[in-house]
């Protein structure tokens, strides 16, 4: 008993069926689960052995060994060659149990094979295998009788009973249906004698068959056969050349190689700017096969030149600007902004009143066209300069003159008035007085604007 094994291949034939948990009371082919889908077990004998059935006993658990999915048996009457024997339809059984596997005959070997095929990944295991001898009687055929006889492999006309035969050729081979023991002698004078023996040993026969020459066949008419083209994919044969008088295979032919694909692109397609495009299949000419299909090309878009201005924006209406794709000439427009209406700003104006004030004189100034002040650059500042008229002299009285007085006003009335009260030196002394806004012009620059001087004093101011 031999077989390519894990644990102990010997426990399987010590009468112990069910002692699973020592890996050495039991049989499985684990180490080469993942190498190989079948596992074999051979049994020998010094002597043939009348086999009529199998029991065993598997071995499975949680983690790789399973029942096989299939069992087949094969014996062999010389140790060498085997020939596989069917059994009874049986399912496998777990748990060592028995499972009989029944030959559908009995059998007289000196070995007997059992295949497991296993389930994917997995082992077979077994705890015991039991070889069960024939205990019946075997009945024996009685007659030696031949079923037929073949010379250089051409069955010759066979005729139950009869003895003698002619047939030309050199070999001659023959088979009986009834198991007869069958002894073919050496052709003498021509003739081929065959002795025949029945089983049980009470019935023998001679059979001759007379040999006659062939006719030497000059293989004049030939043909071909089994020629084939060869295609793009399949390789192709030349054929084999046959006499079509002896029916003889004169010579064989030879492999075309396949000829492989020849191929061209079709249906490609550029891509545009809106539409897409596709590379093309790869065909192949002769037998039309689609070696590779394409692919699809994303659209590429367009590209926008910067725009020409076909229309000019106005202060009421848009204008327009034209964009050409430089790729396919497809144009677009686009709305250029109304221009913004330029509001010219006026300069703000301001003007001067005095007045008595209990020993003091109240100055007022006053914005110009204040109710439309938004026609004017916005008033950042308000306020007075004033000086005695001797000191002014003969100079021009603003913010910047030497000697003056300037007083700053933080904020106006609603009117656009602002006041301020000062004390003369003397109810006599005659002054200069001047009122003034600023602003800021569109350069950012300050901008002084002055009222038009009062010359005034104190009592002058009550005429």
């Amino acid at each position: 008993m031999d077989c390519y094994t894990s644990d102990n291949l010997s426990s399987i034939i010590d009468g112990v069926t069910n002692n699973s948990s020592d890996t050495n009371a039991r049989w499985t082919n684990y180490n080469n689960r993942n190498t190989s889908d079948t596992a074999s077990i051979t049994f020998t004998w010094a002597t043939a052995q009348l086999i009529s059935s199998v029991n065993l006993y598997y071995f499975t658990d949680n983690y790789s060994a399973l029942l096989p999915s299939e069992v087949t048996f094969a014996y062999s009457l010389n140790g060498t060659d085997f020939t596989e024997i069917g059994y009874e339809d049986v399912t496998p059984t777990a748990g060592f149990t028995k499972t009989e596997y029944v030959f559908n005959r009995v059998i007289n070997p000196v070995a007997l094979r059992v295949t497991f095929t296993e389930k994917s990944g997995h082992c077979v295991g077994l705890t015991e295998a039991e070889v069960m001898t024939y205990a019946g009687k075997l009945e024996y055929n009685s007659s030696a009788a031949l079923s037929g006889i073949s010379v250089d492999g051409t069955a010759v006309d066979f005729i139950a009973d009869t003895l003698s035969y002619e047939a030309a050729g050199s070999q001659v081979t023959a088979s009986s249906d009834v198991n007869a023991g069958i002894t073919i002698l050496p052709a003498q004078d021509h003739i081929v004698r065959i002795l025949t023996v029945s089983e049980d040993g009470n019935d023998v026969k001679t059979y001759e068959v007379t040999l006659t020459d062939k006719e030497v066949c000059d293989h004049a008419n030939t043909e071909v056969q089994n020629a084939k083209d060869a295609t793009c994919t399949e390789d192709g044969y030349t054929g084999d050349t046959y006499c079509t008088d002896c029916d003889k295979k004169i010579s064989s032919g030879e492999t075309i190689p396949a000829t492989g694909h020849k191929t061209e692109v079709r249906n490609a397609k550029e891509a545009t700017c809106t539409e897409e495009g596709y590379t093309g299949d790869t065909v192949c000419t002769v037998c039309g096969e689609t070696v590779k299909a394409g692919s699809t090309i994303a659209a590429k878009g367009h590209s926008w030149d910067e725009g020409v201005v076909t229309k000019e924006a106005t202060e009421t209406e848009e204008g327009i600007k034209t964009y050409t794709c430089t790729s396919c000439g497809e144009t677009k427009t686009g709305a250029i902004p109304k221009l913004e209406e330029v509001k010219v700003l006026k300069v703000p104006g301001v003007t001067l009143s005095a007045s008595q004030n209990n020993g003091k004189i109240r100055l007022t100034g006053a914005v110009a066209d204040y109710e439309n002040r938004d026609d004017y650059y916005t008033i950042t500042g308000q306020g007075f300069v004033y000086m005695t008229k001797t000191a002014l002299g003969t100079k021009s009285l603003n913010v910047n003159t030497a000697g003056r007085t300037k007083v700053s006003i933080k904020s106006m009335g609603s009117a656009g008035t602002y006041s301020y009260s000062m004390t003369p030196k003397s109810s006599s002394t005659t002054y200069v007085f001047r009122a003034y806004l600023t602003y800021t012009n569109s350069s950012g620059k300050t901008v002084y604007v002055y009222s038009a001087p009062i010359y005034t004093s104190y009592t002058g101011l009550a005429k």
